[in-house]
C-alpha cells in the first residue's frame, strides 16, 4: 500500500503545527522525507487503507476551509492524486523531484482558488453545472495532473503561467465573439463516442500549457473533461486536439476479444 495511505503519514503530517496553508503544502514535504529516509516499512497490511484516505481527506478538507479556499473539498482531492501521483513518480526515479514539483503546482492553485469568483468562474468556464462540476473536475484531476507536473518539471516559472493562464482563459472567455455555428448531432455524438473511446485506452494526453491560449480551453472542456461543445468550430478545434493525443487501445481490444 502507498505510505499517503497510512495513519502514520496523516499523525506526521498533524505533527507540523504550521498554518492551513502550509498544512496543505506540508504534504509533499513529508512524503519526500519519508521516501528520501526510507523510512516507511510495510508493516501495515492490516491497516485499512480506504479508513485512513478518509480520514487524510477530511483532514486536508479542513485545512483548505481554514485557508480561505473556494471549493475546498475538491481541492482537498487535487492535493491528494496530485501527492500520489508525484510520489511514484519520485520512488520511480528519485532525482526528479516529483514531490517538489507538486508542491509549486499546487502553491500556484491555491492562489487561484482564493479568487472569490473562482468556482463561478471555473463553471462557466467547464460550461457544467454545479452537480456536474465534481465530475467534470475528478476528471481534469485524474488527467490534468500529471500533465501539470511533466510542465512544471520542465518549466521553472510554470507555477506562476498556470495563474496567469487561468486569470487570461477568463478574460478571454468574456470577450470572445459569439459564434452561433451549431454542430450536426450527427457530429456531436461521434464526438462524445470517440472520447468514450479514449477513456478506455491507455493516453499520453497533450500538455494544456503549451496550447495557444484560444485552444486550452476547448481542449480543457472538451477532451478532458469530456463537455462537448454544441459549437461546429469549437468541435472542429477538439477533433484536431483529439488527433495529437496519443493511445494505445491493445488492452481493450485484448478485452473484447476474451468476452
Amino acid at each position: 500500500m502507498s505510505m499517503i495511505d497510512t495513519s502514520w503519514f496523516l499523525n506526521k503530517l498533524k505533527a507540523n503545527e504550521n498554518k492551513p496553508e502550509q498544512s496543505l503544502l506540508a504534504v509533499f514535504e513529508v512524503l519526500s522525507e519519508m521516501q528520501a529516509q526510507a523510512d516507511f516499512v510495510e508493516n501495515s497490511e492490516a491497516e485499512n487503507a480506504l479508513s485512513a484516505r478518509t480520514e487524510l481527506l477530511a483532514y486536508l478538507n479542513q485545512q483548505a476551509k481554514k485557508a480561505g479556499l473556494q471549493a475546498p473539498e475538491l481541492f482537498a482531492q487535487q492535493i491528494y492524486h496530485m501527492a500520489n501521483n508525484a510520489l511514484i513518480q519520485q520512488q520511480a526515479n528519485p532525482a526528479s523531484n516529483a514531490l517538489g514539483h507538486a508542491k509549486q503546482v499546487a502553491s500556484a492553485l491555491m492562489q487561484v482558488q482564493r479568487k472569490p469568483d473562482w468556482l463561478q468562474t471555473t463553471q462557466h468556464y467547464l460550461n457544467v453545472k454545479p452537480f456536474q462540476y465534481g465530475l467534470a473536475a475528478s476528471v481534469f484531476v485524474l488527467l490534468g495532473a500529471g500533465v501539470l507536473l511533466g510542465y512544471q518539471a520542465k518549466h521553472a516559472n510554470a507555477a506562476n503561467q498556470i495563474v496567469a493562464i487561468t486569470e487570461a482563459q477568463a478574460g478571454t472567455t468574456q470577450n470572445a465573439n459569439i459564434d452561433t455555428s451549431m454542430a450536426s448531432p450527427g457530429d456531436t455524438a461521434e464526438m462524445y463516442s470517440a472520447i468514450e473511446k479514449m477513456r478506455d485506452g491507455r493516453c499520453r494526453y497533450i500538455e494544456a500549457l503549451q496550447l495557444p491560449t484560444a485552444q486550452q480551453e476547448v481542449y480543457l472542456q472538451n477532451v478532458i473533461a469530456g463537455q462537448v461543445s454544441n459549437k461546429a468550430s469549437d468541435q472542429k478545434t477538439a477533433r484536431e486536439l483529439m488527433g495529437k493525443v496519443d493511445c494505445d487501445y491493445t488492452p481493450m481490444l485484448m478485452k473484447n476479444s476474451r468476452g
